[in-house]
């Protein structure tokens, strides 16, 4: 059995079909993980009078669904960037084993620039990384996203995005050949040869060197430098400008209008903060976000164990 410092029913994890999707035993501990690392960072925002809202899915599944959208499996919260950086600091003190709070600073290699808060003792771990020696933590997990200002124009919005968006592509490239550098992995192959194998070798120095000098990657502190750049001028939008996983900058721009007050709607066994006019950021994400359309989850490649941590399944393959 899963095992939470939250406390559920155990009608909570009974199989059942929902909408017409089966949501399985397995996945409602892993959504029970999820709530009870919902519930840590509650507290803490709580404590601390921080603004926080559901985005996203989990908006829509406030929304619609009063709880999880029955093909989803993740937690979406967004804050002001303000909020944001003071949680970051608090959270450091306030979250205890097994949860984690995971940014770029807190997990050389894991190349993200909004933050995780994980549970350690379980995994959550993309198939594709079954077989690489990833170090950073790969527990079950939700996402907190700080909210950044967008430029009014829209053209000088779509220039912003596509320079963030190329300095994330280095960021990325950056962490794989060091941070994230697999030595294993490349020298498996039967064209290996001493070339390569010096290569690797500068590679795997490299990456021991950063890590041990606390060196961050140059550009993801330039991302995350960027993603701030409209912060000190008026602007009618916000976003989170550090995630964006769509070509259409558009749907991820929220009008700061919609979030001036604020409502609280159900969501599983807590009420959690909406912006109130909800619908129209529901409309700017997914249309007529009222028609029921049965999707796929996002992460339907991640391999899930709720009873043991990542650590066990690192550099072992799962079927």
């Amino acid at each position: 059995m899963v095992n939470t410092k939250f406390s559920f029913e155990q009608d909570f994890f009974k199989e059942e079909n929902k909408c017409g999707y089966k949501v399985s035993v397995l996945m409602k501990e892993v959504l029970a993980v999820e709530l009870d690392l919902l519930n840590e960072f509650m507290n803490i925002c709580d404590k601390y009078n921080l603004k926080y809202w559901a985005d996203a899915g989990t908006l829509l599944g406030c929304a619609r669904h009063k709880g999880f959208i029955p093909w989803d499996d993740d937690i979406d919260l967004i804050m002001p960037r303000t909020d944001y950086d003071k949680f970051l600091k608090i959270a450091l003190k306030e979250l205890k084993t097994p949860y984690f709070l995971q940014t770029e600073k807190t997990d050389q290699g894991r190349n993200i620039w909004f933050a995780k808060i994980c549970n350690s003792d379980t995994t959550a771990m993309f198939r594709s990384y079954m077989d690489k020696d990833y170090p950073f933590n790969q527990g079950i997990n939700i996402d907190i996203f700080p909210l950044d200002n967008v430029p009014d124009d829209k053209s000088e919005r779509a220039k912003f995005f596509a320079e963030l968006k190329e300095n994330e592509k280095k960021a990325k490239r950056f962490a794989d050949c060091t941070y994230r550098y697999v030595f294993h992995t490349d020298i498996s192959n039967k064209s290996f040869n001493f070339v390569k194998l010096f290569k690797n070798c500068a590679k795997v120095l490299i990456r021991t060197l950063l890590v041990l000098l606390h060196i961050q990657n140059p550009y993801s502190k330039k991302v995350c430098r960027l993603a701030q750049k409209y912060n000190k001028i008026e602007c009618k939008c916000f976003s989170t400008n550090v995630f964006n996983p769509n070509d259409d900058v558009e749907r991820g721009c929220l009008q700061k209008s919609d979030f001036l007050e604020t409502v609280y709607l159900p969501f599983e066994m807590v009420k959690l903060p909406c912006p109130k006019n909800y619908d129209a950021v529901l409309r700017n994400y997914y249309g007529n976000w009222n028609d029921f359309v049965m999707g796929t989850a996002y992460h339907s490649n991640v391999f899930y164990d709720t009873n043991k941590s990542y650590k066990e399944y690192v550099n072992h393959t799962v079927n």
